[in-house]
């Protein structure tokens, strides 16, 4: 009796486990939105807004931390340009409401290919995605002045996939 007691309280204990596991998997589940951009050649007045030059893939996924809005930024950009003698191509991402000294670089692209994850604060704040040209060995933590393309776009997910609300926890 006291075996069938002890294998009925295990299993009890097992469900209520499963049980508690479940509860906390559905409330911390993330939301994931992958969306693709064209990057543009700049033109006289803007960053982008010329011909294609490349693609950029945006992925968003809200972790549902409280109180931030954040969560784990993806960027994959693919370019069909190559930087000029001594220079590399440069990603960023830009805040158009903030002094230009607060760009955020993303790396340097290699074989005309930029990958970016993040977990990120704020993401929203950004607008811009901006392909610049840099000198080799640049010490300045600024963008250049040779802006090659981008794209705008905003890392929200409601922005992501093109409108459409998100049931984010």
């Amino acid at each position: 009796m006291a075996h069938k007691i002890t294998a009925l309280f295990s299993f009890s204990l097992m469900i209520f486990s499963l049980s508690i596991l479940l509860a906390t998997t559905t409330k911390i589940s993330s939301a994931e939105v992958a969306h693709v951009r064209e990057i543009t050649a700049s033109n006289s007045t803007v960053w982008y807004g010329g011909e294609k030059i490349g693609n950029l893939a945006v992925g968003f996924t809200s972790q549902g931390y409280e109180p931030t809005s954040g969560g784990l930024v993806n960027l994959t950009a693919h370019v069909a340009l190559f930087p000029a003698s001594g220079s590399v191509l440069e990603g960023w991402l830009i805040d158009p409401d903030i002094p230009s000294y607060f760009n955020l670089t993303l790396g340097q692209f290699v074989n005309g290919t930029l990958k970016f994850d993040q977990y990120m604060v704020n993401p929203a704040v950004y607008k811009f995605f901006v392909v610049s040209q840099e000198p080799v060995g640049d010490t300045d933590p600024r963008m250049s002045n040779i802006i090659l393309g981008g794209s705008e776009f905003a890392l929200e997910p409601e922005d992501i996939v093109a409108g459409s609300k998100l049931n984010l926890p």
